[in-house]
């Protein structure tokens, strides 16, 4: 890592190394789980992060390294995407999202650590009830699960748990699946990029820590695309389910506790 990095890392970062550390486990444990399943790395960062840091300091850092990854894959995915469903989805996003930002700006730390943990559940349920679609939902139904995916991008750089339940409800191909997903978290993460700026959520030092952490990113997704591909797509869909739990309860417990 360049001298400069680390000089900027140690001057601005709030964090001593044993909690640096544990955060680039995070990253990269969150990585490995995007680069499994093809969905998973705000819903798995999202609430680890927030274990060490609040949501405010956490969410500027998963939205900058979802952008940054994803920019790396949109051109080779943009051709395989199903971009009836991505642009109408993006259309409530962009409604949902500056709301779900404001509401970070408003809601304290503990309970945005339980809406967190309620959205990861939310992912539990649906991705484990097999839930399918006889036809494909008409423009206002998606629009509207577009405006809730927007709500948890603003609130938690979360966009994933409606998004993912309503493409696996389709009868789509996994190739169009994952690039569609892709493809709209790349451009949800531009959106609330772009909301966070607007109430000066994100400072320079996030930037500069995401271009740090973006090797475990970068180095988490190869590894676990090749773990997936040695399972030959077997436990996916188990796995998916018990590590979104496990988040659930431990950032769900963390933001409990304050009422406890």
């Amino acid at each position: 890592m360049p001298a400069f990095l680390l000089d900027t890392l140690a001057a601005t970062v709030p964090w001593p190394a044993q909690t640096l550390a544990l955060i680039a486990l995070a990253v990269l444990f969150s990585a490995i789980l995007r680069g499994f399943t093809g969905f998973g790395f705000a819903i798995a960062s999202a609430p680890l992060l927030t274990l060490f840091m609040t949501p405010a300091h956490a969410v500027p850092i998963i939205i900058c390294l979802q952008l940054f990854a994803g920019l790396t894959e949109f051109k080779a995915l943009s051709g395989v995407a199903h971009w009836p469903s991505v642009r109408r989805l993006i259309t409530g996003a962009l409604i949902g999202t500056p709301l779900g930002t404001a509401a970070l700006y408003a809601v304290p730390p503990d309970p945005a650590r339980i809406c967190i943990a309620l959205l990861a559940g939310f992912a539990v349920v649906m991705i484990a009830s097999g839930l399918r679609f006889p036809r494909m939902p008409g423009r206002p139904a998606t629009v509207g699960i577009g405006l809730t995916a927007g709500l948890a991008n603003g609130l938690a750089a979360m966009p994933g748990p409606p998004v993912v339940a309503f493409y696996m409800a389709l009868h789509f191909s996994p190739d169009m699946v994952r690039a569609s997903l892709i493809v709209f978290f790349t451009m949800c993460s531009a959106l609330a990029l772009a909301g966070a700026a607007l109430f000066d959520l994100i400072r320079w030092q996030d930037m500069v820590f995401s271009v740090v952490l973006m090797p475990l990113m970068w180095f988490g997704t190869w590894l676990g695309h090749e773990l997936l591909k040695r399972s030959g797509g077997h436990w996916y869909r188990p796995v998916s389910i018990i590590v979104l739990a496990l988040i659930a309860l431990a950032a769900g417990w963390k933001g409990l506790s304050a009422y406890l």
